[in-house]
Order: structure tokens, then sequence, then C-alpha cells
């Protein structure tokens, strides 16, 4: 089960330490950095583009279980994992509510009964046709190595700021606080 999950989420892992999504996983805080570190295989404080796909590579190996070169949907979990955000965000959604639970703040009289935590996590769990929709670009229902390592290198280029096929941790940096910048612009804009 280990496996799968990992195979299942290699979008979201692979990406974290290329793009910040969360808040809580930008600078120096963790997250991101450490993600870095794991793709950094030869640990020089460098992601070359051969770490990137040896690592994805990998985890395409954990979904291709017939080993032809080619995810099926068929070779997709029936219960496909929930991605590493999700998680995290679910975490965070159970403290919550235990912590109103311990405090006695049941809002249920003034809202009604809340979605609990595990019924939420089943709404935010991807099936595995979306996956397979969202991954495979021309449409032929197999997933390749390119199609399934496409987002992870579009990631990975958006954060290799000079060009050179590499990204460091100044440039992981740079490019989190150029996407930063960009998106509270996006939100003035939508202000006005």
């Amino acid at each position: 089960m280990k496996k799968i999950t990992i195979a299942a989420t290699l979008a979201c892992v692979l990406s974290a330490p290329l793009i910040a999504q969360d808040s809580e996983q930008r600078g120096p805080r963790g997250g991101v950095k450490e993600a870095f570190q794991q793709l950094d295989l030869n640990a020089n404080g460098v992601v070359s583009h051969d770490e990137l796909m040896q690592e994805a590579r990998k985890h395409f190996a954990e979904f291709d279980l017939d080993g032809n070169g080619i995810v099926l949907l068929s070779e997709l979990p029936e219960k496909m994992p929930l991605p590493p955000r999700a998680e995290r965000r679910l975490a965070k959604q159970k403290e919550k509510a235990q912590t109103r639970r311990q405090s006695g703040q049941g809002d249920e009289a003034k809202r009604g009964p809340r979605i609990s935590p595990e019924d939420r996590a089943e709404k935010m769990r991807p099936t595995r046709l979306k996956f397979m929709a969202r991954m495979d670009k021309n449409g032929d229902e197999q997933l390749s190595l390119e199609e399934f390592s496409a987002p992870i290198i579009k990631r990975f280029k958006r954060a290799d700021v000079n060009g050179d096929g590499n990204v460091t941790t100044a440039e992981l940096e740079q490019s989190q606080e150029q996407r930063k910048h960009k998106r509270r612009r996006g939100m003035k804009k939508e202000r006005r």
C-alpha cells in the first residue's frame, strides 16, 4: 500500500520542492526544503534534470505493474490515496474538530452538523478515472513516462530560473518569491 500511495501522489510529491503550494511550505520552515533534499540524490545542493527523471522513473515503475512502460487504468489502485496537500488539510481539520470537542464549542445547533473529517477526505480523494483523465494528454487511456512526468518537468523548468537544467536552492527560493508576487498581483487585479 505504501508503494501505491507514493506512486499515486507522484505529481504532488515530486513537485513539492519545485513550487510552494501552501503557505506553510514556503521558506526555510520545512516541506519544500526537505523534499528538495530528497530529490538531490548526490547531495550537492543542486537537483538536476537527470535526478528528477531518475526519481520519476522509479515512481512510474511502481505504477507500471506489468513493466511494459505504460500505465493502464486497470493498474491504478481502486481506491486512490489522498494527495499530500489533502492529507495535510485533513490533519488540520481533525485537530480543529478535536479542539472543538474538548472545549465544548460544538456550534452544531447554529450551523447544523459538520461533515466529519473522514467524510471530507473521501470527497477530496481523486478517483482513478479523474487521475487518468488529468494525466493522459493524448487521450489514449494509457500513461507513458512522458505524460506521467510532464507536470513535474513543467514545474522543474519554472523553478530553473537560469535555464541551465539544474535547480539550486537559491533558484528554488527565487522562483517561489516570483510565484508569490505573481499571485499577489493577480489577487489585486481581481479586487479592482
